[in-house]
């Protein structure tokens, strides 16, 4: 019984009823709603955004936050676009790709523990810097890469659930696990709370850098978002 009334209280729980309530009250309008369709766009789209969004998760738990997360998958793609134009292979530009995008996101966390400035004004200085970076790169030119990774986006469980969904659900559990069973995940949800009462309990909150591991975890998750998208590398610049 305890455990039922707890449930009520949580946010999550009327966060739920209000999208169950529009998703009723938006089919019975049209129809068409419900319609298979419509229901793969609608995992589809949230696939894709999602799984940025699990990975921006960790950095507003710990009062931060990096909207540069768009123009660093831009920049990213762009490099893994041109290496495999360039012959070098999928996988290995995968992990070129990867290493980009994680260095852009420790590179934004390090500016902003350097400079002691708000993770939100580093990143978006970065903005400018990783869309320069990218335009510098390809001047300017799409970098189009069709017949590479088209599995993911057309690919479908049951001819229903898309192959981009099944990527995000992994990434939310990820970051559940990252958030409820790591170290870093406590100190997260410590440092969001009251950043001046964890100081006074000791845990460090500037070295040795979860700001920086935090922004990490983020591009991981933006990188993993990009090779779900379309093969073209200029969707977010």
């Amino acid at each position: 019984m305890r455990r039922t009334v707890s449930i009520f209280r949580e946010q999550w729980f009327f966060l739920l009823i209000v999208e169950v309530a529009l998703a009723v009250v938006t089919g019975l309008i049209n129809p068409r709603f419900f319609g298979l369709n419509n229901i793969e766009n609608i995992l589809e789209q949230v696939s894709v955004l999602g799984l940025v969004a699990s990975g921006a998760t960790l950095l507003m738990i710990a009062g931060n936050f990096d909207i540069s997360v768009g123009a660093n998958i831009g920049m990213s793609a762009c490099v893994m676009a041109m290496l495999i134009k360039a012959g070098f292979g999928a996988a290995p530009s995968v992990v070129v790709g990867i290493l980009v995008a994680t260095f852009n996101a420790f590179f934004v966390g390090a500016t902003s523990i350097l400079f002691k400035a708000p993770s939100f004004i580093t990143s978006l200085a970065c903005i400018g810097i990783f869309r320069g970076v990218s335009l510098a790169f390809t001047k300017g030119v799409l970098q189009l890469i069709y017949g590479n990774f088209e599995f993911l986006g057309t690919e479908r469980f049951f001819n229903i659930i898309p192959f981009m969904f099944i990527i995000s659900v992994a990434g939310y559990f990820v970051v559940h696990f990252i958030l409820k069973y790591t170290k870093i995940g406590r100190r997260a949800f410590a440092i969001g709370s009251n950043e001046k009462a964890t100081y006074l309990a000791g845990i460090p909150q500037k070295c040795p850098g979860l700001d920086e591991k935090l922004l990490v975890a983020s591009g991981e998750r933006a990188r993993r978002q990009d090779k779900v998208r379309s093969p073209k590398a200029f969707d977010y610049l």
